[in-house]
């Protein structure tokens, strides 16, 4: 298992962003130049694939993709902790990814992703969120979800 490169779980984090823009009923001729101009294409799986260019509206809860947003700008250093989802927050990150001036981006160190990771298992086992956080079991597995495919232990987005 290889952790990721800051590179590439930013552009993860970037199509998560635009598949949750997408979910939420932004016109998708205005997310495809955002998904141009930053290369993602190959970044996308042939779902987010077919819902960015082939019209298709996408059946992904936005919530979900927008956890798997936040878990990887946490990862990123973009967020100082997960906690409960808020609204402003998620646009404040959104814009954040789309910012052409980011500059250079390095992971947390892998014991912290490893800690972050364990904690979420444990809510997930137990059934209840970190102390401190409002958040449901399906926002749980998309920030495990996230973590792990950062951490290197799933090969692809969509396994």
């Amino acid at each position: 298992m290889t952790t990721r490169s800051a590179e590439d779980v930013l552009a993860r984090a970037r199509v998560a962003s635009l598949v949750a823009a997408l979910a939420n009923g932004t016109p998708v001729e205005l997310l495809r130049p955002e998904l141009q101009r930053h290369g993602l294409g190959i970044h996308l799986t042939e779902v987010e694939a077919a819902w960015l260019w082939a019209d298709e509206v996408p059946d992904a809860e936005p919530s979900s993709q927008l956890e798997a947003m936040r878990a990887l700008a946490w990862a990123l250093g973009l967020l100082s902790s997960l906690g409960a989802p808020d609204p402003e927050a998620c646009a404040a990150v959104q814009d954040a990814l789309d910012d052409p001036s980011l500059g250079e981006l390095v992971l947390r160190d892998e014991n912290e992703l490893r800690a972050m990771l364990r904690s979420i298992e444990q809510a997930i086992a137990e059934g209840e969120a970190p102390p401190n956080e409002r958040v449901d079991r399906e926002r749980l597995v998309w920030r495990r979800r996230a973590l792990r495919w950062a951490l290197g232990e799933q090969a692809a987005w969509g396994e």
